[in-house]
């Protein structure tokens, strides 16, 4: 499997979690390796509870679907080609993002791309002339730029190839950890929050792991559809679905025999 998060996605989701991103540098000083190994741990148990309903793929075999593909490009602009992903992302919270800076045609047109189009200052590549299939170092991922006029507004986003719902679930995992690890402070409201937060998301991966009353699926990525594989009971009744026509039935006769209708 592709990692979920790596310690920079852990660090920006410390808000789902409600702690300060410098809790994982405390933690790193004083447990050198804990959070990184914690991240790891919280990831294999989350694949575990998900894997029966989720990894039975005739594509994939038993290994769950999420992050083996990119989530779609949405593009805004004038009249933007249909730029799309080629490959598979190394990383499940990728969130790429380009803009065209240069207007043209492709072999013209010049782009800036960026891995983590959501951070709050990104860092971008700048310079890239489009081309038939430009790689994008570093994460697995290249785009195919079709013919076509691209434009000065034309803006290229993606979520993440991981549902990020799984990735607030897991980055709050991983930091109910952390701060057990470096301990809790009496009638501390933020610990109080962090248990609340965590009791909910055991709660719903208890429920997504349900097949059979469980109330949700999980998408294959932001923007995919269910990626459950195994075959679930959304409903159940021990009524045949021919009982209420032989009830009609009887009921006709009945009222025939006695003179009266209903």
């Amino acid at each position: 499997m592709i990692p979920y998060l790596d310690m920079a996605g852990l660090r920006r989701r410390s808000v789902y979690a409600m702690v300060r991103p410098s809790e994982l540098d405390v933690c790193e000083q004083t447990y050198p390796g804990a959070a990184a190994q914690s991240l790891r741990g919280c990831t294999d148990e989350m694949q575990a509870r998900l894997r029966k309903g989720y990894g039975a793929s005739p594509t994939w075999g038993n290994s769950l679907q999420f992050g083996k593909l990119p989530p779609p490009l949405n593009a805004t602009g004038t009249l933007p080609p249909g730029v799309t992903f080629v490959g598979a992302p190394v990383l499940g919270c990728l969130e790429v993002g380009a803009s065209i800076t240069t207007a043209g045609p492709v072999g013209t047109a010049v782009f800036k791309w960026t891995a983590r189009a959501y951070d709050p200052v990104p860092t971008y590549v700048s310079g890239v002339v489009t081309g038939a299939l430009v790689a994008l170092a570093g994460t697995g991922l290249s785009l195919a730029f079709p013919a076509g006029a691209y434009s000065l507004d034309n803006v290229y986003q993606s979520e993440t190839a991981v549902p990020e719902v799984l990735l607030r679930w897991l980055s709050i995992m991983v930091y109910w950890e952390i701060r057990g690890l470096l301990g809790f402070k009496p009638n501390d409201p933020t610990a109080v929050k962090l248990e609340a937060a965590h009791e909910r998301c055991e709660g719903f991966l208890r429920e997504v792991a349900d097949g059979v009353a469980g109330l949700f699926d999980i998408p294959t990525s932001a923007d995919g559809d269910s990626a459950r594989t195994t075959a679930r009971v959304n409903g159940y009744s021990e009524q045949s679905p021919y009982t209420s026509m032989s009830r009609q039935g009887i009921q006709g006769s009945t009222e025939d025999n006695s003179g009266v209708g209903s």
